[in-house]
């Protein structure tokens, strides 16, 4: 019994030990292998991509917006008060758009929750 056990001690010792990797190593393959393991759906990354492309145009439209905004105040700053018509319609325009942004806001906000429902692999938040 005793020989066995000596035989299975040598065995591992010297020629499944050089062959051992660490738990690290061994994570970094796992998750290497499960990452080209897993089968995609081309539609289903079309669709993904699509959503987050249009996430994507709907955030720049907001920076737009938001830099209107600055424009717009800061031309309501610098009108004379004597030139009061001007003064409502920049008033006007800056009301739409704030409009115009809490509705961009409220589309990104749903865009997001789609992307995250429809379980996109690659979300990039």
């Amino acid at each position: 019994m005793t020989f066995f056990l000596k035989l299975i001690f040598l065995f591992f010792t010297y020629i499944m030990a050089p062959c051992a990797i660490t738990a690290e190593e061994s994570s970094a393959i796992s998750e290497q292998d499960w990452r080209s393991s897993v089968i995609r759906d081309p539609s289903l990354s079309a669709k993904c991509k699509r959503m987050i492309d249009e996430r994507n145009e709907k955030i720049r439209y907001k920076q737009k917006i938001q830099s209107l905004i600055i424009r717009n105040t800061e031309l309501e700053k610098e009108t004379p008060t004597q030139k009061e018509s001007i003064k409502k319609q920049l008033r006007d325009n800056h009301e739409k758009l704030k409009r115009e942004k809490e509705l961009n806001l409220l589309k990104i906000r749903v865009l997001t929750e789609n992307i995250i429902k429809k379980g996109c692999p690659s979300i990039d938040f």
